[in-house]
């Protein structure tokens, strides 16, 4: 294994794979405090089925509509996530099931695929064209790739102010502004019919914005959605540092 870690090749991997988690680190709330305590509707709404778009959800108040959005985010959902700022845009694929999480897109690049466990604290990063992944087990694992989750968890419901309902991204959403400190704020559409925000407009103090989308939201995930495809070859970082030391 130390032959394996000498070879300029795999040096390589690793420092992809760490400035990667470098990355997506530094989350203001890890996704474990993000679901903790959550997912149970307060309205009487079942916590079994997920209710097709177009479903009447405006006679909930916005915590029993946000508690909803975080018990479907349990249950399986995937979507495209985009963000756009000052420094240009990035587009991915997401799936987010309880304390799973995938995240496929591109760095320096290279297409990469970021599968984490965040029960067994264990990332998985696989790299397609080389057909070889990196295992990494974390003691505090964090995602910089903002979940909804991230947003409707935010919410300070003393200080939320709903300013009606609009069409965004084909979907009716209640919208919701949250200002922010020092002349700061962030504006969300949540969808009626879920719960989960499908935009998020988050402006700085000095008025920068950021913009973040979550389209195409598709509930439920098919088995194997967080296994890496048979005959990839993982590299195993701890075991790795275990033999050095």
């Amino acid at each position: 294994m130390i032959k394996l870690l000498r070879k300029p090749g795999v040096l390589l991997l690793l420092t992809v794979f760490i400035l990667t988690c470098l990355a997506l680190a530094g989350c203001a709330m890890s996704p474990v405090d993000l679901l903790k305590g959550r997912g149970k509707a307060k309205t009487g709404q079942p916590a079994g089925g997920v209710p097709a778009p177009g479903g009447t959800k405006r006679s909930l108040s916005l915590q029993a509509l946000v508690d909803h959005g975080m018990d479907v985010m349990k249950r399986g959902v995937s979507f495209d996530y985009i963000v756009t700022g000052s420094s240009g845009t990035m587009t991915a694929k997401m799936w987010v099931q309880g304390y799973k999480f995938k995240f496929d897109g591109t760095f320096g690049g290279e297409k990469m695929v970021s599968i984490a466990d965040l029960e067994k604290k264990e990332f998985i990063t696989y790299y397609p064209t080389q057909n070889k992944a990196v295992k990494l087990a974390a003691d505090s694992p964090e995602i910089k790739a903002e979940p909804p989750t991230r947003y409707i968890k935010m919410i300070d419901y003393s200080k939320a102010q709903v300013l009606g309902t609009e069409l965004c991204n084909g979907a009716s959403c209640r919208v919701v502004l949250l200002p922010g400190e020092n002349g700061g704020q962030t504006k969300m559409w949540l969808r009626e019919d879920c719960g989960l925000p499908v935009k998020v407009e988050a402006t700085a103090t000095g008025g920068g914005v950021t913009v973040t989308e979550y389209r195409n939201l598709k509930f439920g995930l098919p088995p194997g959605t967080f296994e890496l495809p048979p005959g990839v070859e993982v590299v195993d970082i701890n075991k790795m540092l275990e033999q050095l030391q």
